[in-house]
């Protein structure tokens, strides 16, 4: 005949482990949503910011022809009027100064076609956006809201971006540097499992 003591401590102790499972499952989740939400806020704010601080911000997503384009392919009038190299570098190391600091690893301003205004990586400028991407940002414009996606490194953020009027100027895609964020995610995770198995030792021993 079975112990009904040992029977019972056995059903508590699956009890608990299955709740404790569960438990980390959910708080892991809460954590990762709210940080995810709290981050792309932030973020957003940075950005739309920025771009508020500048006197046309129009020119950010300008379509341009892409870098390494023969003369025959870009347009003579274009290639007058669009900004030189200086300026260029310029404009990425303004960009930069302001957006590191928020841990933003990657920046790519587009305008309504989908063609890429500015870009952190120059060869970038002046392409068109396919596949997933394009994808993406087509949600995004027409939510007319954030578009948030994480990998486990990187917060991929798709902002839609309007002149003072409201009107639809484009959309920003603004990766961000997501290793601090797991890391802590990671650690509260870890903490929450040895509190529960510290809890079941003191239980069951």
């Amino acid at each position: 005949m079975s112990n009904p003591y040992r029977s019972f401590t056995t059903m508590l102790a699956a009890f608990v482990v299955i709740f404790g499972v569960f438990l980390s499952a959910v708080s892991y989740w809460f954590i990762s949503h709210e940080l995810i939400r709290e981050t792309s806020g932030l973020t957003r704010n940075a950005v739309v910011t920025y771009i508020e601080s500048l006197p046309d911000a129009k020119k950010l997503f300008e379509q341009s022809a892409p870098h390494g384009s023969s003369p025959d392919q870009a347009d003579g009038s274009a290639a007058e009027d669009g900004p030189s190299s200086t300026e260029e570098e310029r404009l990425l190391a303004d960009i930069r100064a302001a957006f590191d600091p928020y841990g933003i690893k990657d920046v790519r301003f587009v305008n309504l076609d989908g063609r890429v205004g500015f870009s952190y990586h120059p060869l970038k400028t002046g392409n068109t956006l396919t596949g997933r991407e394009r994808e993406r940002f087509d949600r995004a414009m027409h939510a007319g809201k954030m578009l948030a996606d994480k990998t486990s490194s990187d917060l991929n953020l798709w902002l839609p971006i309007s002149s003072d009027d409201g009107t639809l100027i484009g959309a920003a895609e603004v990766s961000k540097d997501w290793s601090a964020q797991s890391a802590k995610i990671l650690k509260i995770s870890l903490t929450i499992i040895v509190l529960l198995a510290a809890g079941m030792t003191l239980l069951f021993f």
